[in-house]
């Protein structure tokens, strides 16, 4: 009698984890989390002496007026070609005659860095403004990055000579910042043992109903 209440318990319990455990995996799904600059590198991107770019790309702000105030990206982590949506909050300054704040977004595919947009601002005064884009990551696993440049230029882009990065000698400007985020592209195949465990728990419940629910 004890034995069959006590197995009769043990298969509530298996009912009620089993019908949480594809939510808790919804809930935990990593594509859903938005991601910043300052997520990636544990303190706030705003910060001017903070090195918040990857590898020898100079992260830390030069100059003390434009620079990268943000960075936003809508999910920490991504399937091979899903659509990213990015998000650079730029600080920008009147830059005076002759002269524009130069902007760009790159993305590390993995492989090397490709230039995913770039403008030229003629802020009337100092202001914040937000430049959204959104692009397809490719199809390597692993961790890929996304870059925000302001630069104070003179009319031109410097960056074009430089690809990537705002750093001296470069470009003429000392006026710059860089900021990158970090984001994850997962495959399928990753989530394979979420289902296989799911799977594994289905048929236990099934298994402990037959030989002691009836008893």
């Amino acid at each position: 009698m004890f034995k069959s209440h006590f197995n009769r318990i043990q298969v509530v319990f298996l009912i009620i984890f089993s019908a949480f455990l594809p939510i808790s995996i919804v809930y935990s799904y990593p594509f859903q989390t938005p991601k910043t600059c300052s997520d990636t590198w544990g303190t706030s991107c705003s910060d001017s002496s903070l090195d918040d770019a990857l590898d020898s790309c100079n992260g830390i702000q030069m100059g003390a007026s434009e620079h990268v105030r943000e960075v936003y990206i809508n999910a920490s982590s991504f399937h091979p070609n899903d659509i990213i949506n990015v998000t650079c909050e730029f600080q920008e300054v009147d830059p005076g005659l002759a002269k524009k704040e130069e902007e760009y977004i790159y993305y590390y595919n993995g492989f090397g860095w490709i230039l995913i947009w770039k403008g030229l601002s003629d802020p009337p005064k100092d202001r914040i403004r937000y430049q959204s884009v959104t692009f397809r990551v490719n199809e390597t696993e692993g961790t890929h990055w996304v870059r925000c440049i302001i630069l104070r230029g003179n009319n031109i882009y410097d960056l074009d000579h430089m690809k990537y990065c705002a750093n001296s000698p470069y470009t003429s400007s000392n006026h710059y910042d860089n900021d990158d985020v970090k984001f994850t592209v997962i495959s399928d195949t990753s989530f394979v043992g979420l289902r296989l465990f799911y799977g594994w728990i289905t048929n236990k419940i099934n298994e402990i109903y037959n030989i002691f629910w009836t008893v």
